[in-house]
């Protein structure tokens, strides 16, 4: 078999006979399952030997690679762009089930892509791919599940997750050799956990921070107040409507929209408005590190379910389906596809599932970061790329999730020790009197109230619908103007949608399907669609 290797980026490096390495962190052997497991940074490899080809990707799929066999198995095609593979291809062609999931979730599950015949390695795993049969194997390495001798004490919790964000942390600074590191600062846990975690190691000179939003919003106020109490830099970027659009529908949109999707998800578009907009006015620069505060934390759901144990396998399923699926508001369609149960059943298998709270943690989790977390989450980084930036996810480096990952339940199913722990890192930093003082709240109605009007809500029966009208509008009055990208439907119609159960990422996803979202992208309509 042909091997067509077409490695795109010229950070590609030859690291010894067949073997191609991308890395900011030195491996010993960057194709091997057992070494990839404990690897801190960011990786991908690709080793061409005689009998066989291998690709490997680090747990967090910081760049991807995509491979395809051709003419009955004459030839492999791969690359770190599928659309790079396009020109190889036979007969190109999208492929209808994965459209389909892709609207219903924001991403494609699993090894496949939008793109008969091309896959896709997965986050963790090392692809081996036989050059005489064209037969592919494949190793899970980090797979999220939670460790059988868990840490329990609240304390002894809290030093080693802050042992491990201190390591992580370090060699980020090591890594990036005095460049400036660019926040995106958001008034939640996450963002104040690593601004405070720089401001009281010393390195706040090397910060900017950067707010997006309409004039007014409140999590801008929120993040210039945050931004204060450290002395660190602040951007607020004003979203305004009018001005949004116009810069979504040109050609430099379309260019981004062409290089982020790769094949297999929703672009992830916050950041970009706000970013092009200070590469223009310099006050984001070519070289810069954006660190959103991406995270491990925080990745469960139905957390109900821990209070039924043990969980059958059908309860846990249409648990993933019905909370990953639900972007059209008709997860029950998903539910009954065959495509997209194959791979909620190989996370079964992964996480061990066994009915127990521990597997349906290490499923739900797992599944959460192997699948919308590393291909549309972590998407985010291809927009930095594109304008020209680096970037570093430091909550998600092996030390912090292999720490995490060791936490009981009652450190981990919730979010309330993790913000115990930032607000008292957050105290040290700023030299607050006690850490409940630095606690910001977005929202305007505080937490008594607002579970007050719930229970009310609830005891009427008016809870569902009051929820759903209160995210329409919410919707439709964003705070970071996303709802003129409501491209290709009137606000009436809109609004009706997402009455009837769709998301904006819903709206989103036909539109970008459809090639309606951005007028200057034309990335699908060419390509005939197949059913398999």
């Amino acid at each position: 078999m042909d091997t067509d290797l077409s490695l795109i980026s010229p950070a590609w490096t030859q690291a010894g006979a067949g073997l191609h390495l991308r890395s900011d962190h030195p491996c010993t052997h960057p194709t091997s399952p057992r070494v990839l497991r404990d690897h801190p940074g960011r990786l991908a490899a690709v080793e061409v030997t005689e009998d066989q080809v291998t690709l490997a990707v680090d747990r967090l799929r910081s760049w991807p690679l995509f491979w395809a066999v051709e003419d009955a198995g004459a030839r492999l095609l791969v690359s770190d762009d599928p659309t790079a593979l396009l020109s190889g291809l036979t007969d190109p062609a999208l492929v209808r089930p994965a459209l389909a999931e892709l609207e219903d979730a924001g991403f494609v599950t699993g090894a496949r892509t939008l793109l008969r015949g091309v896959h896709q390695v997965p986050q963790g795993a090392v692809v081996t791919i036989d050059r005489r049969t064209g037969e592919a194997r494949q190793s899970d390495y980090a797979f999220s599940t939670f460790d059988a001798e868990e840490i329990s004490d609240p304390g002894d919790f809290t030093d080693a997750f802050l042992g491990a964000l201190d390591t992580t942390m370090t060699r980020l600074l090591e890594r990036t050799d005095g460049r400036r590191l660019l926040l995106p600062l958001s008034g939640g846990l996450d963002s104040r956990l690593l601004l405070g975690w720089l401001a009281l190691n010393g390195e706040i000179g090397r910060v900017a921070t950067f707010t997006y939003g309409v004039p007014g919003a409140r999590e801008v106020e929120v993040s210039r107040s945050i931004a204060q109490e450290v002395g660190v830099t602040w951007t607020g970027v004003p979203y305004e409507r009018r001005a949004l659009l116009e810069h979504w529908h040109s050609p430099a949109t379309a260019a981004f929209l062409a290089a982020s999707h790769a094949w297999s998800a929703l672009p992830h578009v916050q950041d970009w408005y706000a970013l092009s907009l200070m590469r223009e006015q310099g006050e984001a620069c070519e070289g810069d590190v954006v660190v959103p505060g991406h995270t491990i934390v925080g990745n469960m759901h139905d957390e109900h379910l821990l209070d039924a144990l043990p969980v059958s396998r059908a309860t846990a399923a249409r648990a993933i389906v019905h909370h990953h699926h639900d972007l059209q508001g008709r997860p029950g369609r998903a539910g009954a596809d065959p495509w997209v149960a194959a791979p909620v059943r190989e996370a079964m298998g992964l996480a061990g599932f066994d009915g127990s709270g521990r597997s349906l943690r290490s499923l739900l989790e797992g599944y959460n970061l192997r699948e919308r977390q590393t291909k549309y989450i972590n998407n985010s980084v291809r927009a930095y790329e594109h304008l020209g930036m680096d970037w570093a996810l430091p909550m998600l480096d092996a030390e912090v999730c292999r720490t995490w990952l060791r936490g009981s339940a009652e450190a981990t199913v919730t979010r309330d020790l993790y913000r115990s722990i930032i607000d008292r890192l957050w105290a040290r930093a700023t030299g607050a009197q006690s850490p409940e003082s630095a606690y910001y709240e977005v929202t305007r109605v505080n937490p008594r109230t607002r579970a007050g009007l719930k229970g009310a809500l609830a005891a009427t029966h008016l809870l569902p619908v009051a929820e759903r009208v209160f995210s329409t509008w919410s919707s439709l009055h964003s705070e970071t103007a996303f709802d003129a990208l409501f491209t290709d439907v009137s606000r009436p119609r809109a609004a009706a949608a997402l009455l009837s159960g769709r998301k904006t990422l819903g709206l989103w996803t036909r539109s970008f399907l459809r090639d309606t979202w951005c007028r200057s992208a034309v990335l699908f309509r060419d390509l005939p669609v197949v059913d398999a």
